[in-house]
């Protein structure tokens, strides 16, 4: 519950870019490719203009609307951005990017199905590291925990499984934590 505001700190600053109408800021934004003319929402004389970070999310969620079980197939999301341009609901000056976002791309391009399955497969893997009884006695745990957890919150702005270091991480938390557990048990 604590974490709550820090996540919505990080999903307004990374996703809105704000800027009063009418002023120089502003109009160098809406020339950008990636700063939408569409306002999320205002906030005394600022506008929060929509990028194409959040326009990928909302897009996304879309998709997972229309294609809820198995989605639209692994890497066919730019292909749908292009589909959305053609039909005037996404700008065509954006470039057609991935969802940039773990969770969300899981569940547009591979529905309800694949969604679950890298959740069981992140949390096989995460558990572990919530025990109280090693973060306490064990610093090295408790900074994989960190890193870990670090990286799952990425994942809401970035698709962190595209990454190597996160895959190299995960092997090494593996293999650590099977490690730890022989050496305290």
């Amino acid at each position: 519950l604590t974490v709550l505001p820090l996540l919505v700190v990080l999903f307004i600053a990374t996703h809105f870019v704000f800027a009063k109408p009418g002023s120089d800021i502003y109009k160098k934004y809406l020339q950008t490719t990636f700063v939408s003319e569409r306002s999320a929402f205002s906030a005394g004389e600022w506008q929060a203009l929509e990028t194409s970070y959040f326009l990928n999310k909302k897009i996304a969620l879309e998709i997972a609307k229309e294609h809820p079980l198995i989605g639209i197939g692994t890497g066919n999301f730019n292909a749908m951005i292009d589909d959305y341009k053609s039909k005037g609901l996404y700008p065509k000056r954006f470039f057609s990017y991935d969802p940039h976002s773990t969770w969300l791309g899981a569940l547009a391009e591979n529905g309800i199905s694949g969604f679950l399955v890298i959740i069981s497969f992140l949390l096989l893997l995460y558990i572990p590291y919530t025990h109280t009884r090693y973060l306490k006695t064990d610093p090295a745990y408790l900074a994989i925990f960190i890193i870990f957890s670090f990286f799952i919150i990425e994942g809401i702005a970035t698709d962190i499984l595209n990454f190597r270091h996160f895959w190299i991480f995960l092997a090494i938390s593996f293999v650590y934590h099977r490690k730890a557990i022989k050496a305290m048990d």
